[in-house]
């Protein structure tokens, strides 16, 4: 049976679809642990600048922008806020 045409292009197409899977898999991680870092480093500046900064409210939109996607994500792809957003935030807030 898998060394029919038919069997070989099915298996092609499995290992594919599973392959591609993967990789998207893959992007989105990356892609939520820069989200993750980029608010934290948004919370950072604001932490060392303070609400008086000439440049404080800029970086609040920006932040709020960020969290917005950021939250969207999670929503979306995470369902819910997941090990890796308590990880992260544990991690950098120790570092501080």
């Amino acid at each position: 049976m898998w060394a029919s045409p038919v069997g070989i292009s099915f298996r092609r197409a499995i290992h594919s679809a599973v392959t591609r899977q993967r990789l998207i898999e893959s992007i989105v991680r990356v892609d939520h642990a820069g989200e993750l870092a980029a608010d934290r480093i948004y919370a950072g500046q604001l932490a060392v600048l303070g609400k008086s900064h000439k440049l404080s409210p800029i970086i609040q939109k920006m932040w709020d922008e960020e969290r917005e996607h950021l939250d969207t994500m999670e929503v979306r792809v995470f369902h819910r806020k997941g090990l890796y957003s308590t990880v992260g935030k544990v991690g950098v807030t120790l570092h501080k």
